[in-house]
């Protein structure tokens, strides 16, 4: 059980507000974000308070990302763009679409430039 001695009082669905009366449940958060940029300001203020070594929050989840391999990855596409992943066939060959009409309608809008 937890330490909190309100932990079994909160062990309820959190009500919505009562017109008729005006009472509203404590629990919730009523004043937080209320749009994404007030979200992600908050969370870059957040990130950007220096700990302990003179770091960020942000340095840290950074060196914390580094430690997996998934991590290191995440880090390089934000870091670079995402990395190319080819689509093949069986066998690895390169797939190819073939659409009913679709030379014929590239041919409507373009002509003879179109190639076979």
């Amino acid at each position: 059980m937890a330490n909190n001695p309100n932990a079994r009082k909160n062990l309820r669905n959190f009500k919505k507000n009562d017109p008729r009366t005006g009472a509203k449940d404590p629990r919730i958060n009523r004043a937080g974000a209320r749009t994404f940029d007030a979200f992600r300001k908050v969370v870059q203020e957040f990130l950007d308070e220096p700990t302990s070594k003179n770091r960020t929050r942000l340095d840290k989840l950074l060196m914390d990302m580094t430690r997996t391999q998934t991590g290191r990855r995440t880090l390089l596409e934000y870091a670079f763009g995402k990395v190319p992943q080819p689509i093949t066939g069986k066998d690895e060959q390169p797939l190819t679409l073939n659409v009913p009409g679709f030379e014929d309608a590239l041919r409507k809008v373009y002509g003879d430039r179109v190639k076979r």
